[in-house]
């Protein structure tokens, strides 16, 4: 099997790896197209790529096209894209694009890879076909960690063994056992996204909402990634912030501190927002050091726990 198994991906999250790929490799000014008919097109490029395509680095206007099978062993033909030829035409004529890329986990044999690229670039100022496969999406995200943790649903259903590179210590790989079952069915939500965000810059987020919004999934699939992209990263699961004072080590600051309704499970528990009145002064400094915080909270009990 694939070392991320792309055929069980589903063609949504297909796309979604794809778009995120252009985006973090491409650069801010890659556009998605909205879902529904594409006229050829998944996403929309101009300017220099950063990545050599074809062996050379390309500039000009892009239009990226995904091609999904659910099938492993399915192979790519000129058959399967031949509908493509006309609307790649269109596009070349009306907006002047130059360089058509197929995103695909199909298998791709050498023949069918020249066959297709040649009735492709049959398309009058045409300058470039390029079909990216399986071997290149294992090398992109392998090189892009931040890939990985964008698209949690890879450690899922890819080969977790050889992902995590025998680097996960013994709790951390209890806590991925228990999580990588729940990775199957998360949804990469912006919010999952916003709080990947900021708990790579700032190392502190609070995750708000009413009950059974995902704000314990969300939390969940943060430490599984954390734990999976970095060996000496662990994750601690505490209940109050005595807790954190009692375990965390300053000789060992680099760990991430989940607290699950950080104050409260139903309603407000004012002796936990007393401690963390206590403890916020010693929570910063663990934080300048390089600890990681996630708070989880009810959005009513968070409000309640502000105004006191």
């Amino acid at each position: 099997m694939d070392k991320y198994n792309m055929h069980l991906l589903g063609w949504k999250s297909f796309e979604s790896l794809c778009t995120n790929i252009m985006q973090y490799i491409f650069g801010a000014t890659y556009t998605p197209f909205s879902e529904g008919k594409d006229g050829g097109r998944d996403g929309y490029f101009e300017g220099q790529s950063d990545i050599e395509l074809n062996d050379k680095v390309l500039e000009g206007k892009f239009v990226f096209q995904c091609k999904h099978t659910s099938k492993e062993e399915k192979n790519l033909t000129f058959s399967i894209v031949e509908n493509e030829v006309l609307k790649v035409t269109n596009l070349v004529k009306n907006t002047g694009i130059e360089h058509y890329i197929i995103f695909t986990n199909y298998n791709l044999s050498a023949t069918n890879e020249n066959l297709i690229k040649k009735e492709f670039l049959k398309i009058k100022g045409l300058k470039s076909c390029t079909i990216l496969g399986q071997e290149w999406f294992e090398s992109t995200i392998d090189a892009n960690i931040f890939l990985r943790r964008l698209v949690p649903r890879l450690y899922g259903i890819g080969d977790l063994s050889e992902i995590l590179d025998d680097r996960v210590h013994k709790q951390s790989s209890a806590l991925l056992g228990e999580l990588q079952a729940n990775v199957l069915t998360f949804v990469n939500t912006n919010s999952y996204q916003q709080a990947l965000k900021g708990i790579m810059e700032k190392r502190f987020i609070i995750l708000l909402g009413p009950p059974a919004v995902g704000k314990t999934s969300i939390a969940a699939t943060l430490c599984m990634t954390s734990i999976a992209e970095n060996e000496s990263h662990e994750t601690v699961i505490l209940n109050s912030a005595n807790e954190f004072r009692k375990h965390w080590n300053p000789e060992n600051p680099h760990k991430t501190y989940w607290f699950d309704d950080a104050f409260g499970s139903t309603n407000l528990d004012n002796l936990l927002l007393n401690e963390w009145e206590r403890v916020f002064p010693l929570l910063n400094i663990a934080i300048k050091k390089g600890a990681s915080i996630i708070f989880t909270s009810r959005d009513y009990i968070f409000k309640e726990a502000r105004q006191r």
